[in-house]
């Protein structure tokens, strides 16, 4: 069931990508169940393993919002923030970090790194939910 909260979908959505959302993140399953999670809900998304592969897709178009792991090897989250925010259109993207790490020291390096909201892992159904919702009314 849908929270009363309106969700604009991808034909709603002001994108310069052919998608929503992106998803990175390393554990496959992990980026696998969100990105049908968001389908679901009516967004289309994308999804890489690390930061590197996110930063070559962003070539091609930035979409509205990325979720992002802080913990991947190659390039962390923290790392992937800083050069998407670093970019000429940087901050057209609304960045959320997803993350096991719930302390005020890695909120504040994911505040500062450049991330818009941050999420701890497991992340309910309702509280996705609520987040695409207040992203989409930002549109």
């Amino acid at each position: 069931m849908q929270d009363s909260a309106t969700i604009h979908t991808s034909k709603d959505m002001n994108t310069s990508a052919s998608y929503d959302i992106l998803v990175v993140d390393d554990t496959t399953a992990m980026a696998d169940i969100l990105v049908m999670f968001l389908q679901l809900e009516g967004f289309t998304a994308r999804a890489v393993g690390d930061g590197v592969k996110a930063l070559e897709l962003l070539d091609g178009g930035i979409p509205r919002m990325a979720f992002i792991d802080l913990s991947m090897p190659v390039m962390d989250g923290l790392e992937l923030a800083r050069r998407i925010r670093a970019r000429e259109n940087g901050r057209e993207i609304r960045l959320i970090a997803l993350t096991g790490w719930d302390d005020d020291a890695h909120r504040n390096e994911a505040t500062d790194a450049g991330f818009d909201d941050y999420l701890v892992k497991p992340v309910s159904p309702a509280t996705l939910r609520d987040v695409l919702a207040r992203v989409s009314q930002e549109v």
